[in-house]
């Protein structure tokens, strides 16, 4: 999509310098207690229209979670949406907070279209505002939400952490670049073993002006430098502008060019989004090649992507971890607001999903989908 992430918190990137501010590890974060009987009366409503999408959902809690508040997530609207939102309408049941998502579609997405969705959702009030850090001008938007004593988080994104660090606002997502170099250190290691030291891995990337895309590309090709260096090889990562976030029939055929010019030096791809990955396995199937001829490696997890994991097309995806971006940031608000504990980052990032564990992921997003539905969960 357009801009997921690079971060605010501090990483161990490999070979890079880490970003500025806290961060909390899925293993150190604590949650606030839980009910020891849960209902979820989360009641959903949608409403669409070119510009916008909205979908609210409201949940009983127990009885420590204090007043009732309202929380709006603003993000572009995709199937990458349905983590997420499962995340935030369970958090919020739990907590007895109203949700509303307020959103664009994905293919109308511009730094002046997310930067207006988010100007719209202050205008409602909500107690608590969660948006990417997509565009430079999130971070005065954001501003000018706590200004009227809007709580704010930023999730999925932190392309601009500078605009950001400044408000104290915690950030909740993966880290990029080590997501990146995970996943091309797994390509790259794939292609030594099928007996390749040289050739072009076309990198794939619908923004890459986006920070925290590129972020993902770079991180790959980190790992292919660092694998080169130990092994005597010459294999590399090339940014490609495939415009598969616009139109994935225009992706397909810049894709099938690409591999056509690269010629015998093309040995895979890295995709740094699920449209990505959509598109080159679409290119390659339509090049008549052999599965696995040309790994796909990934870092977005989708339902499609994990059966083409099944299938052979794509070699591993990394686990962005999209029910965290949600579930997390209503109960880092929570402790912020009802116990006046500072709320810092969360690193949301996931395993890597291969074969050997495809059948648990699977199971996962099969789950997402079911509870999505029930939530009446909108992704259009």
């Amino acid at each position: 999509m357009s801009e997921h992430d690079p971060r605010h918190g501090a990483s161990s990137e490999p070979g890079r310098e880490e970003r500025s501010g806290p961060r909390i590890s899925r293993r150190t974060a604590v949650v606030a207690g839980a009910a020891s009987s849960l209902s979820f009366a989360i009641a959903a409503c949608g409403g669409s229209s070119t510009k916008t999408t909205e979908a609210t959902a409201a949940g009983g809690g127990a009885s420590f979670t204090g007043k009732k508040r309202s929380l709006v997530w603003v993000a572009a609207v995709g199937d990458w949406n349905l983590g997420v939102d499962v995340g935030f309408n369970e958090a919020c049941g739990l907590l007895g907070w109203e949700y509303k998502k307020v959103g664009y579609p994905l293919a109308q997405y511009s730094a002046a279209t997310h930067v207006d969705a988010i100007k719209r959702a202050i205008l409602s009030h909500p107690d608590v505002l969660v948006a990417p850090n997509w565009v430079a001008g999130v971070g005065p938007a954001l501003a000018e939400a706590q200004k009227k004593g809007i709580y704010v988080i930023v999730n999925n994104a932190n392309n601009y952490p500078d605009r950001i660090t400044p408000l104290g606002a915690a950030f909740i997502g993966q880290n990029e670049y080590n997501a990146g170099y995970r996943s091309g250190e797994a390509l790259v290691q794939l292609l030594g073993r099928q007996g390749k030291k040289s050739g072009t891995v076309i990198g794939g990337n619908p923004y890459p002006q986006n920070a925290n895309l590129q972020d993902r590309v770079r991180g790959a090709a980190k790992a292919f430098e660092d694998w080169n260096a130990r092994n005597g090889g010459s294999m590399k990562v090339e940014t490609f502008l495939d415009q598969s976030a616009v139109n994935q029939g225009t992706s397909v055929s810049a894709y099938k060019a690409k591999m056509t010019q690269l010629g015998g030096d093309f040995v895979g791809v890295f995709t740094a989004t699920d449209t990505s990955t959509q598109a080159a396995v679409k290119a390659l199937q339509g090049r008549g090649a052999s599965v696995g001829e040309a790994p796909v490696a990934a870092v977005d997890v989708s339902t499609a992507a994990l059966d083409q994991v099944e299938q052979g097309w794509v070699s591993h995806i990394v686990n962005h971890q999209y029910y965290a971006e949600g579930f997390i940031p209503p109960l880092l608000a929570w402790q912020a607001l009802e116990r006046a504990e500072t709320a810092n980052g969360y690193d949301a990032g996931g395993e890597l999903i291969g074969r050997d564990n495809l059948a648990a992921a699977k199971a996962r997003e099969e789950k997402f989908a079911r509870l999505g539905k029930e939530y009446g969960v909108t992704l259009s």
